[in-house]
């Protein structure tokens, strides 16, 4: 959030990008080493899913 100082400061231009870090460089990353990652995380996904599960049935 900014403050009414730094508004006024900018005349009151309340642009996002304005006030936002502008994002650097973007890594590329290899489809392969992407699709990896996915399938990694939905195994956690399948294993927190369980987890709640188990926590949900006791209640």
């Amino acid at each position: 959030m900014i403050d009414k100082a730094h508004a006024t400061e900018n005349n009151y231009k309340l642009s996002p990008s304005r006030y936002l870090p502008h994002g650097g460089a973007k890594v590329m990353r290899e489809i392969p080493e992407l699709a990896a990652e996915l399938a990694a995380l939905k195994k956690v996904e399948a294993r927190l899913d369980q987890e709640l599960a188990k926590v949900l049935a006791q209640l």
